[in-house]
């Protein structure tokens, strides 16, 4: 019984750590877009439009 809980901790934690490393790659892309935008001389408010 205590082996199926632990499986399903551990499952859990690494659908967690996937999520967050998902999460983290978006935000990586969006400050991009954002450096892009700069670049390309945008104003800050697509920035703001982003979040």
């Amino acid at each position: 019984m205590m082996g199926v809980f632990s499986f399903a901790k551990k499952a859990e934690l690494t659908i967690e750590r996937e999520n967050i490393e998902t999460f983290f790659r978006w935000n990586r892309n969006k400050v991009r877009a954002f450096n892009r935008n700069i670049e390309n001389g945008e104003e800050f408010m697509t920035w703001n439009k982003l979040h």
